[in-house]
């Protein structure tokens, strides 16, 4: 009530400004710095930066936008891209979060190999959610079901062909995300020991959405994807005996300010109130 009831004085106030700027007994500088208090705290803070993992954009920062900026009180701008480069621009001062979707210390491993000269000790991580891994393959491929020991023969190569696991007698095409992203750094965790997948009929692509376009044209292909990118595409999940959990999660350069934890907290309450 008392918000509203000072809405409605600073914008008579304003309306009063704004005559007075045009009859030349106010300066107009006034009267736009008037109306810009009075669009509140979101018109005037900066929003807070985003980059990294598709997966943490795509299943929960794009469908929940508005409600999150209005829960949180802050604005977002969010560039998706990978979880090693949304670590990479953290550090480097062009993020205030960085989105990852595996544990930190994977991607901290892979990133100690790629940039050894970064600081990593200040990097604080805060679990948001869970989701999990799909692997995706083309409608016409008969195999619906394999057990996750028989997909991990498939990306370590000892598994070749698909009528090895009762499908058609084609090379099988394994298709995933560069090295860098969520998936690929969970699943290798997981799945595979920490072994990279085989290189033998391996696709790498720079971005997620582009493993469910080849897997859509290409009947011998499987796909290492995210869930969220699964659902509604022209693609078949396949069902497994047991699931692959990637972690959500938020990187910061340590304690969190008032706004970013506004921000992180919403996110958790979103994430607890939507199904992953």
């Amino acid at each position: 009530m008392l918000l509203e009831q000072l809405r409605i004085h600073f914008s008579n106030r304003v309306r009063q400004n704004v005559r007075l700027a045009r009859c030349g007994r106010w300066s107009f500088r006034s009267a736009v710095y008037a109306a810009t208090c009075l669009a509140g705290p979101l018109a005037l803070a900066e929003p807070i930066s985003l980059q990294g993992s598709t997966v943490f954009s795509a299943r929960l920062i794009e469908p929940n936008r508005a409600v999150i900026e209005a829960r949180a009180g802050v604005k977002v701008r969010v560039i998706p891209n990978k979880s090693i480069h949304g670590l990479v621009a953290l550090i480097e001062g062009r993020a205030d979060l960085a989105m990852i979707s595996s544990a930190l210390a994977q991607e901290l491993e892979l990133l100690r190999q790629l940039r050894p000269d970064l600081p990593l000790g200040r990097l604080v991580c805060v679990e948001i959610a869970r989701t999990r891994v799909a692997f995706a393959v083309h409608p016409d491929n008969p195999v619906r079901m394999l057990a996750l020991e028989q997909i991990r023969d498939i990306l370590i190569g000892d598994i070749k062909r698909w009528s090895e696991v009762g499908g058609e007698a084609t090379d099988i095409i394994k298709v995933t995300v560069q090295p860098g992203g969520g998936v690929p750094t969970t699943v290798r965790s997981q799945l595979l020991d920490g072994k990279p997948f085989s290189a033998l009929g391996l696709v790498q692509v720079e971005a997620s959405p582009h493993v469910i376009k080849i897997v859509a044209q290409e009947p011998a292909a499987i796909g290492v994807t995210q869930l969220g990118l699964v659902d509604g595409a022209r693609v078949r999940e396949l069902a497994t005996d047991r699931v692959i959990e990637q972690q959500l999660n938020l990187v910061l350069l340590g304690v969190p300010n008032a706004r970013q934890n506004a921000l992180i907290e919403v996110l958790k309450s979103i994430a607890a109130e939507r199904s992953f």
